[in-house]
């Protein structure tokens, strides 16, 4: 083998698909969820402090309450797919003692 030789890569375990679409969708329910929530909250807070403020002022704060609860959500619901565990084990060894083949640190099978 020389020094300008290619190195040859192979995979020794099957790599599976790198999307977790059970994550994705979790992560875009948790979003839309957290949205309607601080939306809620937001108008909520908005209706309470009319009386006091000018319609300019109402207005401006509830841009930069909606860019700012926008970007936090959509923060919160990537965050979600992008920390899961992605085809990782929880570390404990399967169930040795029957065939059940549960994941826990003691078989409760029986």
């Amino acid at each position: 083998m020389t020094a300008d030789s290619p190195i040859q890569t192979e995979d020794l375990i099957s790599v599976r698909s790198r999307i977790s679409w059970g994550a994705i969708i979790a992560g875009s329910v948790l979003a839309l969820a957290l949205y309607f929530l601080l939306t809620l909250l937001g108008g909520a807070i908005g209706f309470s402090i009319s009386d006091r403020f000018g319609g300019r002022t109402i207005g401006i704060a509830a841009a930069i309450y909606a860019i700012v609860v926008t970007a936090g959500c959509l923060f919160a619901g990537g965050l979600w797919p992008a920390s899961s565990p992605l085809g990782k084990t929880s570390g404990k060894e399967p169930c040795t003692a029957c065939s059940c083949g549960r994941r826990f640190s003691r078989c409760s099978c029986g």
